[in-house]
């Protein structure tokens, strides 16, 4: 790698000359102090004067629709990364065994044991015992052997323990982050990231790297993690930066990367934070309990060792003897009798054995796809009288599939695709258009499995796989449509929209849960493109009946929209743009669903045989809760409960916690439900 620095200019221009030149030429035009300095400081200003992010992707070699070439990945960014850095936190080194043992001579204890037992070595040889000239030194040599012991197992303890807490540390942090690389997008673990990647971002998402607002809808991101701001903080094209080690909130958008590793916002933090971990709540409890048992082992201690001189004085005063250095071998004798009676009354070693015990509880929780990032998780959970649980991903296994539909006033209870293409060609186009361009998720064929990955919302993807089914890709339709802005979906909205371009006009496609979308709709999508009227009660019986099978049902909508219904510009709030979802025409109810993990059954059984009451907190309605929670046994008597949220938030504290012994479902939740359920324990 050369660095060319011309005087002329204020630029760096990175050049690669290696054997694979002919592949890629990355030229780098910005430092990358001059980018730390643009994240540190925020300053928009700045960043126009460098072109805005189109500028600064193009001084990165990249490009902020099509990302990093592909051939430059094929090299693994050698050059972007001797430049740039990796997106790693370097670790402080390892301690070597030999450090652990100094370290571990350094205990109090362990110090005047030492000292006693060299002086008793000295005063042995020196001035021996009658009749034991020869093996003067042998208490003192005893008592360094125990030193030696004693030394070397907490040494080695400690240093397993280090080994142990740094192979999990190499994995706790690892995740998957969507990108977008040569025009196709793509997923890559966190570590891969690098400066000059684009970045989509979705609710919930972690931000994986420092980087520059693309393009987005209603991005709002939790900074409270960096800036300690409970506000989530709106990120549009005057407010661009975005800070590494936060969350996404709301919304959805892409980003440039900017900064990675110990460069970026977050690594410096932790770079700064890097030390010893924390004790737990319960090594601090057994550390304060050795105290106040040291400090009772010292007083016995030192009465015993007064008693003892004592007495020896006594004796020699009885003898008429003087003093004599001798007599110090005897006086030490004691001192080591006393100290022995400290170490033997200290239990030094539990804290450190209830360390070790965590750390292979961490590994041995690890062997079950148990990642444990906290080692004060061990005990929490050992101390676990209830457990609220999600159902999607957590019970079920997260693979969706569209099993049933409900289209042009038809039930199709199987085979949904097939039932949908007899509506003749434009139904489909239009049911398949819907799914594609309201959606963040793609899919992503494994060429050595030739499986299809679900990357992203997986229930979004189930029905991107119902579109293939219909035999239009979901890509080409997306590329067809342009993307004029996104409602997205929150908890509280249960819905999401998109407006797109049409024809004439734009059109509003929404997908959501089935019981609220039914109430924004006025009609449905019959078999010949026309709209017929809507029968509501009908509709939810259908709903029910998907529901009592045990599926996730979504209702699928549109409305046709002038293009002077849309405001320009990409809205502040959701609020501005939610009265547009209403008159909806409904194009189709959909039953998703998601089988229980074969293991769940036999691990909530295990859990109340335990004691140990588990409960389903969840985003489906009642109907679909109750179903899976009965097929995982968490449902298991006439006297269990299961309640909505709405219902849940009109109970006062004093009602609540009288039926919360016998709640085990709570179904159509809020954050704040989930929130108010666990804080009540």
């Amino acid at each position: 790698l050369f660095c060319i620095l011309s005087n002329d200019t204020p630029k760096w221009n990175f050049l690669c000359t290696c054997p694979h030149a002919a592949m890629v030429h990355p030229v780098f035009d910005i430092k990358p102090e001059e980018l730390r300095a643009l994240n540190e400081k925020k300053d928009a200003k700045k960043l126009k004067k460098y072109g805005g992010v189109h500028g600064i992707a193009k001084k990165l070699g990249s490009n902020e629709k099509k990302g990093l070439l592909k051939s430059e990945e094929e090299l693994d960014f050698e050059v972007r990364k001797k430049v740039f850095g990796a997106n790693k936190i370097p670790q402080p080194p390892a301690k070597g065994l030999l450090r652990f043992i100094w370290e571990s001579f350094k205990d109090f204890t362990i110090i005047l044991l030492s000292i006693f037992a060299v002086a008793s070595i000295i005063l042995g040889v020196v001035f021996p015992e009658p009749g034991r000239e020869n093996i003067g030194y042998v208490e003192g040599l005893g008592v360094i052997a125990a030193v030696v012991v004693v030394c070397s197992v907490t040494a080695f303890n400690n240093w397993s323990k280090e080994r142990e807490f740094r192979s999990l540390n190499a994995v706790r942090n690892d995740r998957a982050v969507k990108v977008i690389r040569g025009g196709c997008q793509a997923t890559v673990q966190i570590g891969n990231i690098q400066v000059g990647d684009v970045v989509q971002l979705d609710t919930g998402d972690y931000i994986p790297a420092d980087g520059v607002y693309i393009q987005g809808h209603t991005l709002s991101i939790d900074e409270s993690a960096m800036t300690g701001e409970s506000d989530a903080v709106k990120k549009n094209d005057e407010h661009p930066f975005i800070m590494s080690g936060c969350m996404v909130s709301e919304g959805s958008g892409r980003m440039l990367v900017t900064a990675v590793g110990e460069r970026s916002e977050a690594g410096i933090v932790r770079q700064s934070m890097q030390g010893e971990d924390p004790p737990t709540p319960l090594q601090e409890s057994l550390n304060g309990m050795v105290k106040k048992i040291g400090w009772v082992g010292i007083a016995a201690a030192t009465v015993t060792f007064a008693v003892l001189t004592v007495r020896f004085s006594i004796e020699q005063v009885k003898l008429g003897d003087d003093f004599q250095w001798k007599n110090l071998t005897a006086i030490i004798g004691m001192l080591i009798e006393a100290l022995s009676l400290i170490v033997a009354v200290i239990p030094e070693g539990l804290p450190l054995a209830v360390t070790i015990t965590l750390a292979y509880s961490m590994a041995a929780m690890l062997k079950d796809n148990n990642l444990v990032r906290h080692l004060a998780a061990c005990e929490t959970m050992g101390g676990a009288t209830n457990i609220c649980t999600d159902k999607t991903g957590t019970l079920t296994q997260n693979r969706m599939k569209v099993v049933a539909a409900w289209a042009c006033g038809k039930h199709i209870e199987k085979e949904p695709h097939h039932g949908i293409k007899r509506f003749g060609d434009q139904f489909p186009e239009l049911l398949a258009t819907s799914v594609s361009v309201n959606s963040s998720a793609f899919l992503k064929r494994c060429k050595q499995s030739k499986t299809v990955e679900f990357v992203g919302n997986k229930t979004e993807c189930a029905l991107l796989v119902l579109a293939n089914s219909l035999g239009f890709k979901y890509n080409k339709l997306r590329k067809h449509h342009n993307v004029i802005t996104i409602l997205p979906f929150s908890s509280d909205r249960k819905r999401m929209s998109t407006i797109i371009s049409a024809e004439k006009g734009c059109e509003l496609h929404l997908k959501g849960a089935a019981e609220i979308v039914i109430d924004l709709c006025s009609g449905y999508v019959g078999k010949q493109g026309n709209v017929e009227e809507l029968n509501k009660e009908e509709l939810k019986a259908v709903v029910n009946k998907m529901a009592c099978d045990g599926l996730r049902t979504l209702a699928i909508a549109y409305r046709p929209l002038q293009a002077g219904d849309v405001p320009e510009g990409d809205p502040k709030e959701v609020g501005e743009r939610e009265h547009l979802e209403t008159q909806l025409t409904l194009i189709a109810l959909v039953g998703i669903e998601d089988p229980v993990h074969d293991n769940v059954p036999d691990a909530i059984r295990a859990c109340l045989s335990a004691g140990i009451t588990v409960r389903m907190v969840t985003g489906d309605n009642t109907l679909t809760a109750s179903k899976i929670a009965r097929d995982c046994g968490i449902l298991a008597s006439n006297d269990d409960l299961v309640i909505e949220g709405p219902e849940f938030r009109t109970l006062s504290d004093r009602k609540l916690d009288a039926i919360i012994p016998r709640l085990r479902v709570l179904a159509r939740s809020s954050p704040g439900d989930k929130l108010r359920l666990v804080m009540r324990r």
